[in-house]
């Protein structure tokens, strides 16, 4: 029998771990399509169709989780929403289609938190570390690198850097955060695309320099704030049990190198 009908159940076995991520990654084009120009034509009023139907699959999401990826989702729609405030309405780094922070970019925020958290901890994934952290990098920098020339992202390129240098430092979650410098970039792409929001050719309204991709590369730097801010308040809030085990944890490897 060909090796390749013998391989083809484990592939499919392995393909399965990721299914939900996948899923999620096709399907976030038809929903910032639906708060977009063409989907206001479509729905008459594309944003809230947008909201109601992000809002629905969240909640799908948070009752088919474990209680930490729930919690962690629950806290990442409040960051989520007070950074968009703060970057959108304040510094005004990029903007929507309205000016405002659409209802679902909140729960979207969790949502991606959550997929992307639970897709790092797969088998398939962990087996696979090494290579894929090197896979992950060449292309970071390579697409950085072709953003840099083609769209004058010269804002985006540095923040590339910053997140390589912060790589450095979250040594224990550097796959979650390659990960997610992808999938950002992913949903960057496709959401200037479809005029769900736009960023300006400079770093904001404040500052004229330095020049902006729209969108610009590496602003998954950003997630490391979210992130950071996610974990602390879920450890130091929420959960000191889990905190009191990690850090019992450290104290082992120091003692026993």
């Amino acid at each position: 029998m060909p090796s390749n009908l013998l391989n083809r159940p484990i592939i499919m076995v392995q393909l399965q771990q990721l299914r939900i991520l996948i899923a999620a990654l096709l399907a976030i084009p038809l929903f910032l399509w639906m708060d977009s120009p063409a989907g206001d034509v479509t729905f008459g009023n594309g944003q809230l169709t947008a909201n109601i139907a992000v809002f629905t699959i969240f909640m799908v999401g948070v009752l088919h989780c474990n209680s930490r990826t729930r919690t962690a989702m629950l806290i990442g729609i409040l960051v989520g929403f007070l950074g968009e405030c703060l970057f959108s309405l304040v510094l005004n780094m990029y903007h929507y289609r309205f000016d405002n922070i659409p209802l679902w970019v909140a729960f979207g925020h969790g949502m991606i938190f959550g997929l992307v958290y639970r897709a790092s901890r797969k088998p398939l994934i962990l087996r696979n570390t090494k290579k894929l952290k090197i896979i992950l990098l060449i292309g970071i920098i390579l697409f950085s690198t072709f953003w840099f020339f083609a769209e004058n992202d010269a804002f985006g390129f540095i923040c590339t850097l910053v997140f390589l240098a912060f790589l450095i430092v979250a040594k224990k979650s550097q796959l979650f955060f390659l990960l997610m410098f992808y999938v950002v970039l992913y949903i960057e792409l496709v959401g200037t695309y479809t005029g769900t929001w736009w960023w300006p050719n400079n770093l904001s309204s404040i500052a004229s320099l330095p020049s902006s991709g729209n969108p610009p590369t590496g602003i998954a730097v950003f997630y490391f704030l979210f992130d950071f801010a996610v974990f602390y308040i879920y450890l130091h809030a929420i959960n000191r049990v889990t905190l009191k085990r990690y850090r019992r944890f450290e104290q082992r490897l120091k003692a026993n190198p």
